[in-house]
């Protein structure tokens, strides 16, 4: 999973709006990795924690957006990974 961070924050990507400015969240996973419920639950979370660092009153401008990535059309390292590689890292325990 990725966030585009503009700011060293984990929503970055300010943007003005007329009333001020909105957090944009990007999360990338692999196409197939997660279920709805599991993105839905993801949405949330960033919100959350982007209202509780700058407050209640950003909770309207603040967006999350899911964008998920076709199987081994994306890489780590110079290696393309694919939503398999990515499950089977999901399955091992962790270290």
């Amino acid at each position: 999973m990725q966030l585009q961070d503009g700011c060293n924050t984990p929503a970055g990507n300010h943007r003005d709006l007329t009333s001020g400015r909105a957090d944009n969240g990007v999360i990338q996973p692999s196409k197939g990795v997660f279920t709805q419920d599991q993105k839905r639950e993801m949405i949330g979370k960033l919100t959350e924690t982007m209202v509780g660092i700058e407050g209640e009153q950003m909770r309207q401008v603040t967006w999350v957006t899911i964008e998920e990535v076709d199987s081994g059309d994306w890489g780590i390292g110079g290696h393309c990974l694919t939503t398999q590689d990515v499950k089977d890292l999901q399955a091992s325990p962790a270290s």
